[in-house]
């Protein structure tokens, strides 16, 4: 997709709404998220630039593309796994565009700048190619 640009989340708080209501439609019921505002909530504390958690977002021509995050730890009793990439999201008219990847080697880049050399990622579930349907996985990488 041509004009991709990849930005803080804090650089584009107009993006905040559309990115919860994305992630609350797909994420929310699986995550136990009761309310958008909890959703919103919890962006808002990926707004940083200087200290973790913080989101990206993948934009272009003024629309939300996806997003990613890097965070202290996304696995409830492994807290000892940090940092994360986690919260990788692509709106479903978007996929399979290389946004994903783009948002992924964004993360991966500033974390290197950062000095941080161990990442790790987790799937907890993603949604199958050719439908609606939650396929769960179990796995972590480094």
């Amino acid at each position: 997709m041509r004009g991709v640009r990849i930005s803080y989340l804090i650089e584009h708080p107009e993006y905040v709404s559309q990115l919860a209501q994305w992630l609350f439609e797909q994420w929310g019921s699986i995550l136990g998220e009761e309310t958008l505002e909890f959703r919103i909530k919890k962006l808002k504390a990926h707004m940083n630039r200087d200290k973790l958690p913080i989101a990206w977002v993948a934009h272009a021509n003024g629309q939300l593309l996806g997003t990613a995050a890097l965070r202290v730890h996304d696995l409830e009793g492994r807290e000892d796994l940090t940092p994360w990439l986690g919260g990788v999201f692509v709106g479903s008219h978007f996929r399979r565009r290389g946004i994903g990847t783009a948002l992924c080697a964004a993360v991966e880049d500033e974390a290197r700048s950062r000095a941080i050399h161990t990442r790790h990622a987790g799937v907890v579930f993603t949604l199958s190619l050719d439908s609606t349907r939650p396929v769960c996985l179990a796995a972590t990488a480094r």
